[in-house]
């Protein structure tokens, strides 16, 4: 007889407790039924469409055999090959030979061979690989692509080529997002067309607007330029461009740096921003500055921020300082180099300021305009116009026109003074060999009977014509042509005053010292 525990029946706690262990069970059971319907009804099997023969592989467990003609479907993608094992219990496959991938309107992959998880809906293409969309064509020996998200990438090398640009891309490694058209690139990254060749680290290419994106150490080379940097990007359907982190585009005579720089070829210019430096090995010269304009169809270029130019020779060294420059080519194919505001410049021999400067590169001719001021060694020389000649970074004539004035000190107090219209001088060595002046000559000239002896008397002299030959520019001759008039007069009787002719103004307080070209270029290779 079958004893019944009747503290099932008397006991509250006792009863409570099985019928709260049945109903945690019940809802378990149905939390896992439910859970295992969601999941059946996301995991879409994978479907034979076609194929010629179907068997079971005994050697492999749950694998049927397709040959032939062999189609299969899953979540909308449609895929063919020659024969296949599909594992339906796992819903997966493998296909060989004449692996093909059709997904949407418009993409296509090709392979040997093909793993593929339909749980995960994931391709494994390998050998041989092409995967297709649109207008763009990738090549590579793997190829892993998932179908959900659509991004193929691979790890073992591959081609792009868009034939809506001729633009070819090759790396080692890169991702493909088919949802955003973009290109992901690392190492070994080439981007090429027949008008140029990028090279870099890294590379993001947006096949929508075909603007390539780089980082790392990268290098654009064409015909006419070489660019380096950095970082930056490049619109390779408008032809424009930016560069930052040590950029630099060279041509064939310039070489232009800078904290970033942007060029648009279709338009012609470029600018740089932040220390650039522009080398032009024509003229073995330097321009430092801040920012910079380059005009490529009038092939001129526009440097402003502090800007200085240096220019070496075999022995020397040229320094012009000034508010902006621009250099220009006119239609002879001659350059010129001009130089605006507070202008200053140093040389061998030969200091100076001025408002503005034109320089002919082609001959060496120095224009200084408005007033210019010019110290030679111990000579101030000015004027209202300038024109310097040069020959292989030596002086070798100044022309002066209108109220050319020359002083000179002679001690604490005095100074010896030559004015007159237009002023003619030769140079020997970067030194004032001869000098040549013409109309409306007055001169004071300070005489001591030694070097070593103070001055004691001067002379004031006119004439229409005068020639002064200087030895080490120190005044050896004075040669007095035409209405010469001349008196002497002795320092002691006379007031300072006296001693200074119209227009007398020494300006050494101007003069500018190397010093301070040698800070500026420094600030600027910071």
């Amino acid at each position: 007889m079958v004893q019944t525990d009747n503290r099932l029946f008397t006991d509250k706690q006792n009863l409570t407790c099985p019928l709260k262990y049945c109903n945690n069970k019940i809802l378990f059971v149905l939390f896992v039924f439910t859970l295992n319907n969601i999941a059946l009804a996301q995991t879409k099997k994978i479907n034979i469409v076609n194929a010629d023969e179907l068997s079971f592989d005994k050697t492999k467990v749950d694998a049927q055999k397709l040959i032939g003609h062999v189609i299969l479907e899953h979540s909308g993608a449609i895929m063919y090959c020659d024969s296949a094992y599909l594992y339906t219990k796992i819903n997966s496959f493998t296909a060989y030979s004449k692996v093909k991938i059709l997904q949407g309107d418009s993409l296509e992959v090709f392979g040997d061979t093909l793993f593929y998880k339909g749980d995960e809906k994931t391709a494994n293409i390998i050998g041989n690989v092409i995967f297709k969309e649109k207008d763009l064509t990738l090549n590579s020996s793997n190829i892993f692509y998932q179908l959900s998200t659509n991004i193929a990438s691979y790890n073992n090398g591959a081609t792009i080529v868009s034939s809506a640009n001729n633009n070819t891309l090759s790396s080692k490694s890169g991702r493909y997002n088919s949802n955003i058209e973009t290109l992901f690139f690392k190492d070994s990254v080439i981007l090429s067309n027949p008008n140029y060749t990028m090279k870099a680290d890294t590379l993001v290419y947006r096949v929508s607007d075909e603007v390539a994106i780089f980082h790392g150490n990268s290098k654009i080379i064409s015909k006419e330029t070489e660019i380096k940097c950095s970082n930056g990007w490049y619109d390779t359907k408008n032809e424009k461009s930016s560069f930052w982190n040590k950029a630099i585009i060279k041509s064939e005579r310039e070489i232009l740096s800078g904290d970033s720089i942007f060029y648009d070829k279709e338009n012609g210019f470029g600018e740089a921003f932040g220390n650039i430096k522009l080398f032009d090995s024509l003229n073995n010269m330097i321009i430092y500055g801040g920012y910079g304009y380059y005009n490529e169809l009038k092939d001129s270029t526009y440097i402003d921020n502090k800007p200085i130019l240096q220019q070496r020779y075999d022995d020397d060294t040229l320094y012009i300082s000034a508010d902006k420059f621009i250099n220009i080519t006119d239609s002879n194919n001659l350059h010129f180099l001009r130089a605006y505001n507070n202008v200053k410049f140093y040389k061998q021999g030969l200091v100076g300021i001025c408002d503005s400067i034109s320089y002919v590169q082609k001959d060496s001719t120095m224009e200084l305009f408005n007033n210019p001021i010019l110290w030679n060694d111990e000579s101030q020389i000015s004027g209202e116009y300038m024109e310097l000649k040069l020959w292989e970074g030596k002086l070798k004539q100044l022309n002066v026109n209108v109220n050319s004035f020359i002083i000179s000190k002679k001690d604490s107090i005095n100074f010896n003074q030559i004015s007159g219209n237009d002023l003619i001088g030769i140079f020997t060595n970067n030194s004032l060999d001869t000098i040549k002046i013409s109309g409306n000559i007055n001169t004071i000239y300070y005489i001591s009977n030694s070097e070593s002896e103070p001055a004691s008397d001067f002379n004031k002299s006119s004439s229409e014509k005068l020639i002064i030959t200087l030895d080490s520019n120190k005044i050896k001759q004075l040669q007095y042509i035409d209405q010469i008039k001349s008196s002497m007069s002795p320092i002691e009787n006379s007031k300072i005053e006296n001693r200074k002719l119209d227009a007398f103004n020494w300006q050494i307080s101007k003069k500018p010292e190397i010093e301070f070209f040698i800070r500026r270029k420094a600030k600027k290779e910071l």
